[in-house]
C-alpha cells in the first residue's frame, strides 16, 4: 500500500486539476493507494489566488474575503472527508 499526501489550495483550479490527474493515476495502477488531500491555507496561497485574479496585493478587503473563503472551504473539505 502507498500513502500519498497532496497539500492543496481549496480554491485553486490548478490543485483541482492535479487532484483529478492523481486520482486517474491511482485508478490505472495495480497497487492500492491511500490518497490524503490536505487543505493548505497560508499567506502564499492567498497571494497566489490574488495574483492569478489580477487583484492588487495591498487590497485588504479582498484579501480578508479570500482568506475567509479559503478557510471555510478547508473546513468544509475536512468535514466532508470525515463522512467518507
Amino acid at each position: 500500500m502507498l500513502d500519498m499526501y497532496l497539500f492543496i489550495n481549496p480554491l485553486g483550479s490548478t490543485c483541482y486539476h492535479t487532484e483529478q490527474n492523481i486520482l486517474k493515476l491511482g485508478d490505472s495502477l495495480n497497487e492500492k493507494i491511500n490518497f490524503n488531500f490536505v487543505p493548505l491555507m497560508n499567506f502564499k496561497t492567498i497571494n497566489d489566488v490574488m495574483c492569478r485574479m489580477n487583484i492588487p496585493l495591498n487590497n485588504v478587503d479582498i484579501r480578508n474575503r479570500l482568506s475567509e473563503n479559503i478557510y471555510h472551504s478547508s473546513i468544509d473539505f475536512k468535514a466532508a472527508s470525515f463522512q467518507g
